[in-house]
């Protein structure tokens, strides 16, 4: 009775995917900006990068699409590196941890339409 138990308990577990990192896309990766009404460098107005990770994992090397992104200056360069073929990478590839928001700043004319191109999910 006991190992009917166990096997019956195992094919519930396999059966619900426990322990299998969850299906997070592309749409779990919230970008949301906000235009600073009071600052500016150098006359372009700043604007604030809200990221919410709404995956229940954590999410490394969070890559954004940002090809012809033209700024006057990224307020944190270690929150956001552009590199020259048109991906960003966000937090160093350090976590940004779920049910959380990751912000960096940028200063431009206009606002930049960021895209989550791709990142590897990590849970526990």
């Amino acid at each position: 009775m006991v190992k009917c138990f166990f096997i019956l308990f195992f094919l519930i577990v396999v059966a619900k995917g426990e322990g299998q990192p969850p299906d997070c896309t592309k749409k779990d990766v919230d970008i949301r900006q906000v235009r600073s009404l009071t600052k500016t460098v150098k006359g372009n107005p700043v604007w604030e990068v809200i990221i919410t990770n709404k995956c229940p994992c954590s999410l490394l090397n969070l890559r954004l699409e940002c090809r012809n992104f033209s700024i006057t200056k990224v307020i944190d360069p270690a929150k956001l590196v552009v590199s020259n073929d048109g991906v960003c990478l966000v937090n160093n590839g350090n976590p940004v941890y779920d049910s959380s928001n990751f912000i960096f700043t940028y200063a431009s004319m206009t606002m930049y339409p960021f895209k989550p191109l791709d990142f590897k999910i990590t849970c526990g």
